[in-house]
């Protein structure tokens, strides 16, 4: 909970600095409506999986609708950076069965949770304008993903147990890129965040359409919405990841799905 609170602060605080002369500046939220469609923990006889199939163990997880916070800071010469917090949660409110997860015996006797959320902390660069009167952007960089949750399972008697993901960064290049259809005022974008190492990989990609009213007040700041559709897949292995000093982490984990929201830039 702290971790979260803290994740959700450091996106939140980006306002502040909207006034300071010779910076680009973002900021939005919205909601998600994920789907969980594979993952699980651990590997043949002790496999146990996250959804109703597969694995000696099926908690059959449900996802719960979340929401995210981002926002993006423009900065002469150095890096400019971006900054999302994503809630991702996923439960089954009545489980029980005896089995073993990251190490632990969970004697289950109620929910289960799996809490995905995590904190993006993006440096990149955008490419130059190369092409007149076209409005288009092209970011390169570098994405650190911190995991900011872990797993929980209720047991007998109202307690629970619980296992905190290692509190290292994913790191993952980072390319995004878009371009605004003029005559509507609409821009198409997307985004890939990757790692494909043996034992720490991971991808996340995502396509949206966002459209800014003309208002009033778009001389001070312009007010978008956007909607799109997002995919993120990860696969940790501790005993073959040399950054995680876990031999018993093993997580894979698939979800994908909409989200919605607005815009604010400055």
């Amino acid at each position: 909970m702290k971790k979260t609170l803290m994740a959700a602060a450091l996106v939140a605080f980006a306002p502040a600095v909207q006034a300071a002369p010779f910076i680009d500046f973002e900021v939005g939220g919205g909601l998600t409506f994920p789907s969980l469609n594979d993952g699980g923990t651990g590997s043949g006889d002790d496999r146990v999986s996250f959804t109703d199939s597969g694995g000696d163990v099926q908690l059959d997880l449900e996802a719960n609708n979340g929401f995210y916070l981002g926002g993006r800071l423009g900065l002469p010469i150095v890096p400019d950076i971006k900054l999302r917090y994503e809630r991702l949660t996923f439960e089954n409110s009545n489980f029980e069965e005896t089995f073993e997860a990251f190490g632990e015996t969970y004697q289950a006797d109620g929910e289960i949770f799996l809490d995905m959320s995590y904190i993006d902390t993006v440096f990149f660069y955008g490419l130059p304008d190369l092409v007149p009167g076209v409005d288009y952007f092209v970011d390169l960089g570098v994405n650190l993903r911190w995991l900011l949750g872990g797993f929980e399972a209720e047991i007998d008697g109202g307690d629970s147990e619980s296992f905190d993901f290692p509190g290292i960064p994913l790191p993952a290049a980072h390319i995004a890129a878009g371009a605004t259809i003029p005559t509507v005022d609409v821009e198409l974008s997307g985004e890939l965040n990757i790692l494909p190492l043996s034992g720490l990989s991971h991808r996340d990609w995502n396509v949206k359409a966002r459209w800014f009213a003309p208002l009033p007040v778009d001389f001070v700041a312009r007010v978008g919405v956007e909607a799109g559709y997002r995919s993120w897949t990860v696969d940790i292995d501790g005993e073959d990841a040399g950054l995680i000093d876990d031999d018993d982490f093993q997580l894979d984990f698939e979800t994908s799905g909409f989200f919605v929201g607005t815009a604010i830039t400055f």
